[in-house]
């Protein structure tokens, strides 16, 4: 059986193994800033459909997906960006109080 040049080039192809992880990384950290942002969103109008879409599917991604993908563990990525988005509203709040706003 021949195979035609394209068939050849699939099976030659060599993936860069740093490259593979940097673009895993680099997914990952987007999923994070995405969840980050639909987190915000959710503290300003909590019904806001498109951001509980994005904030659930973010969160799938990290329980399944997450931990295979990097050495952190989805459930503590969730945790972590959850706490920072808490945490950036109590500084804005406690800042907002402190200039009497």
């Amino acid at each position: 059986m021949i195979k035609s040049k394209d068939e050849t080039k699939m099976n030659n192809t060599n993936l860069d193994p740093d490259g593979c992880k940097n673009l895993m990384a680099a997914v990952v950290e987007q999923a994070v800033k995405d969840y980050a942002r639909a987190l915000n969103i959710l503290k300003k109008h909590p019904c806001n459909r498109q951001a509980q879409t994005e904030a659930s599917q973010c969160e799938l991604f990290f329980r399944k997906y997450a931990d295979a993908w990097t050495d952190i563990d989805g459930k503590k990525i969730i945790e972590a960006v959850r706490e920072k988005v808490n945490k950036k509203k109590r500084v804005n709040k406690e800042d907002n109080d402190q200039h009497g706003l």
